[in-house]
């Protein structure tokens, strides 16, 4: 991870797109360079990641080191949940709030996360699902705050992350552009990982154009494996980030249903799971 300069943003991306020449095309060819895990891959794999967005659901990598122990099903399990807000800390008015600022200095990024993964090793937890974990995004200066995280908390060895926000350059503001974005839901455990999924989530009501650029919020649907002849069965570890920016179009609500839906199945299937996340709503 690199120490020195940075930048930032969340929620939706602002004004109206804007870009020199007044044309889009140059910036669908940029899609084409898609990332992945906040590395830039051959284009033709990142033609294959751009359009992965076309399919609802689809596989997310799990990493676990290799003697990573098993959850024996019996222990209970300490669950944490923290939206970070891509370690940018509350010095400054951004400008999806009102302000005007976009990014954050890299070396107040680097100590913000650092303190955060402080933060969450004295609550000692088992799981720990994040929201707005940026990687190598041109807004906090290019550090990939889940590397750094994982740094912080070396016995939550297993883990995976998913991205929302995912575009190669976003041309707003017009006073400073967000440039690079990786945007990510995470989850780190004490315990071996099963198989995780990405489901895609309603979007917002509004032009296509706006929308290759603009956040896909998503379900990060993940297993939590347990030991052979163990009482319980696994459990499915639910992390998602509502949208905050729809306006009253609709988007919420549906995006609700999605849970809802995903929450009956897994009951009808008779699986335990836990649903937490950033849901952009007051308690009822």
């Amino acid at each position: 991870v690199n120490r020195p300069t940075a930048s930032q943003p969340a929620g939706k991306f602002g004004p109206k797109p804007w870009w020199p020449g007044g044309t889009r095309l140059p910036m669908l060819f940029l899609l084409m360079i898609e990332a992945s895990d906040g590395l830039v891959d051959p284009p033709v794999n990142g033609f294959l990641r751009c359009t992965s967005f076309l399919r609802k659901t689809r596989g997310v990598r799990v990493h676990n080191p290799p003697m990573i122990p098993v959850w024996d099903g019996v222990k209970p399990l300490r669950v944490v949940t923290w939206n970070i807000q891509y370690g940018a800390g509350i010095d400054q008015h951004f400008f999806y709030d009102g302000g005007r600022a976009v990014s954050q200095k890299q070396d107040i990024v680097y100590a913000n996360v650092c303190e955060i993964g402080d933060a969450l090793r004295q609550t000692d937890p088992d799981v720990v699902l994040l929201q707005e974990v940026d990687r190598r995004s041109r807004r906090t200066g290019k550090v990939d705050e889940l590397a750094l995280l994982r740094e912080r908390l070396p016995e939550l060895g297993s883990w995976c992350s998913a991205a929302y926000w995912r575009v190669p350059y976003v041309p707003s503001p017009k006073w400073e552009h967000v440039g690079r974005i990786g945007m990510h839901l995470a989850i780190l455990s004490r315990y071996r990982l099963g198989r995780a999924t990405r489901t895609q989530l309603p979007l917002l009501r509004e032009p296509v154009y706006r929308k290759l650029f603009n956040l896909r919020r998503a379900l990060l649907d993940v297993q939590l494996d347990v030991a052979d002849g163990a009482p319980a069965e696994r459990v499915h570890l639910l992390n998602t980030h509502l949208s905050a920016f729809s306006g009253g179009d609709g988007t919420l609500g549906r995006q609700v249903d999605v849970l809802r839906n995903r929450g009956v199945a897994l009951n009808t299937a008779g699986r335990p799971w836990l649903l937490a996340g950033d849901f952009n709503a007051l308690p009822p």
